[in-house]
């Protein structure tokens, strides 16, 4: 782990550790002080950059399935499946509205993923300690109910460090509780690759990631639903996704397109986002 967050230094460069020393920690220290809108977009922006430091080529599915439920006022539990501690940072650079992200204890003492947080007023989770994880539960729902913003949870309670050979650990129950006390929709979404952002040594220009949005499952489809039941239902989706996405990955490395450098890249038939305008280029 200590290889890894050295690799971030060199990777970072100026203008990262410029926003990380003057922006990530005042905010983090006093986000009382500044909009919420505000500190996410400082926040996002740094993130960006971090991206394509890291080369990540990030392809992006079903994007509108949140777009569309947002436009329309209303506010989603979105969970996902959990390999790396880049994964909330990943999703933060290209989501524009705040989120309430929820990350485990050990978190909050991460070097830059730990501030990251604290500045978007992102809170942690002690599952050892049942009474904190239902006041953040219970905060989550609030978030929810009041329409302030949508959350984002990784079930899974911890990353799956051997991702590339063994399935996403079970989802724990008690986190659709965030979403089944006050009727709010559920948004799951299913990662692929963000393992590689922090190889010691990459051996590649470019780092195919992949992320799909699914549709959102309502109060409707879910109320007949234990919250094992939902949560096996979301895991099961998810499992599927990521067998679909390995298809995806496989054919990247086959065609060599870990080789070309994201600036040179020039083809037609993997969907990515641009991180400025939000538009789908080819």
């Amino acid at each position: 782990m200590c290889n890894k967050y050295i690799r971030i230094v060199p990777t970072l460069g100026v203008r990262i550790l410029h926003d990380y020393l003057h922006h990530f920690r005042k905010r983090a220290k006093h986000p009382e002080r500044y909009p919420w809108e505000e500190r996410w977009g400082k926040t996002q922006k740094t993130l960006r950059s971090l991206t394509r430091h890291f080369h990540m080529d990030i392809r992006v599915e079903g994007f509108e399935n949140y777009e569309n439920l947002n436009k329309s006022g209303e506010k989603a539990l979105i969970v996902a499946n959990h390999t790396s501690f880049l994964d909330p940072l990943i999703l933060m650079s290209f989501i524009k509205e705040p989120l309430l992200l929820v990350g485990k204890k050990e978190v909050e003492e991460m070097p830059f993923v730990g501030v990251a947080f604290k500045s978007i007023s992102g809170v942690f989770m002690d599952r050892e300690d049942l009474k904190q994880s239902l006041k953040i539960i219970l905060e989550c729902s609030n978030t929810l109910k009041t329409k302030k913003g949508s959350v984002l949870i990784f079930p899974e309670g911890t990353r799956n460090k051997d991702a590339e050979n063994t399935l996403p650990a079970d989802y724990h129950a008690g986190t659709f509780k965030a979403a089944t006390r006050v009727g709010a929709p559920i948004i799951p979404i299913a990662m692929w690759g963000n393992f590689r952002g922090l190889k010691t040594k990459p051996d590649y220009k470019s780092l195919p990631i992949s992320i799909v949005f699914g549709k959102p499952i309502t109060a409707e489809e879910y109320k007949d639903l234990s919250s094992e039941e939902l949560a096996e239902k979301v895991r099961e989706w998810t499992i599927s996704e990521i067998e679909r996405l390995k298809k995806f990955d496989k054919k990247y490395f086959e065609m060599g397109e870990q080789k070309i450098p994201l600036r040179k890249r020039k083809r037609d038939i993997f969907v990515r986002y641009d991180f400025d305008e939000m538009k789908e280029i080819a």
